[in-house]
């Protein structure tokens, strides 16, 4: 009985530092996929937060002229998670692909490894003001309680907010004539992402037929992008309605990125087994930061019926490559 009791102990002992290596590869393989997903998307979250929603016409008259706009729209930067193919990255990525399975065998993975849009939608209050001058204030949030209802039966923590204030000077005034209107001006815009995800809701991972190990914590990513900038557009008018336009925006963004995992460890689970918590060497963390010029090409129409305007946006940022596109509607008077 005591060498039987004896070799127990030893199994366990065994047992829980190889799962405690275990865990530490995977800490070191969630900060891999981290970094990565960093890489994939900052660039075309930036581009999102400076999407041409409101400066289409090159203006919409002075005081006291005001409106109101709500609008929706995309860009599309490219693919993410193409890394998730390359074990090399990996540490132990025979374990780890037990964490990543169910995204690389969801049906949409295929998809977004080559297209994958990020969203934008604004509200905006807009007006015009003497001497040419005119001002427009944006905003969209997504706050938690949106997520908890949207995400119900998901334990997932989610808060997007965007705020624009741009100014400019109509240069030009030529709404009723063949030449263009032309306005120059410069805004700043501030967006954030805060995402969290229970990792308690991943299956256990699989150590051998009798063992498994849990993994507990909360992953968290954080991203702020501060855009600094200016815009010029040219429009014209033709059929009373139609009042199509070109532009540019070249905006100066500061975009940090942090990704990680709060109260990180693992529970060891053998069979017949009081579950053991192991913790890993490290801590899975990542931290980016990414300061660039972004140039964004603008083009479309804005369709004026009385008070009512229909808008179509048309976006092209050079740096990522990225065509995107904007529809709302202004409420102008």
């Amino acid at each position: 009985m005591k060498k039987t009791a004896f070799v127990l102990v030893l199994a366990l002992i065994a047992t829980t530092a190889f799962s405690q290596t275990a865990i530490t590869q995977v800490a070191i393989d969630m900060e891999t996929l981290f970094t990565e997903i960093g890489k994939d998307i900052m660039p075309g979250l930036q581009t999102a937060s400076v999407l041409n929603h409101e400066l289409g016409a090159a203006e919409h008259g002075n005081f006291p002229r005001m409106y109101f706009s709500v609008s929706a729209g995309a860009t599309a930067p490219g693919g993410v998670l193409t890394f998730l193919e390359d074990e090399e990255l990996f540490e132990n990525p025979g374990l780890f692909s037990q964490v990543t399975d169910e995204i690389t065998d969801n049906e949409a993975y295929d998809i977004i490894t080559e297209y994958f849009p990020l969203p934008s939608i604004r509200g905006t209050f807009g007006i015009g003001l003497f001497g040419g001058w005119e001002a427009n204030v944006q905003l969209a949030s997504v706050p938690q309680n949106v997520t908890d209802m949207v995400a119900s039966d998901q334990p997932v923590a989610a808060d997007v907010t965007t705020i624009g204030l741009r100014v400019r000077k109509v240069l030009v005034s030529r709404e009723r004539g063949l030449l263009p209107s032309i306005s120059a001006g410069v805004g700043y815009t501030y967006s954030n992402l805060d995402f969290g995800y229970d990792l308690a809701e991943i299956d256990p991972l699989e150590i051998d037929d009798t063992t498994n190990l849990a993994l507990n914590g909360e992953v968290k990513f954080v991203n702020r992008i501060h855009s600094f900038g200016a815009d010029v557009r040219a429009s014209t008018r033709f059929l009373a309605v139609f009042h199509p336009f070109i532009g540019a925006s070249a905006y100066y963004q500061s975009s940090t990125y942090e990704a990680g995992i709060d109260g990180f460890d693992g529970t060891l689970e053998i069979s017949g087994q009081i579950p053991i918590v192991v913790e890993p060497a490290v801590e899975p963390f990542s931290e980016q930061e990414l300061r660039d010029v972004n140039v964004v090409l603008n083009t479309g129409v804005d369709i004026r019926l009385l008070i009512l305007n229909v808008f179509v946006h048309g976006n092209y940022a050079l740096s990522t490559r990225a065509p995107g596109a904007v529809v709302g509607v202004r409420l102008q008077f």
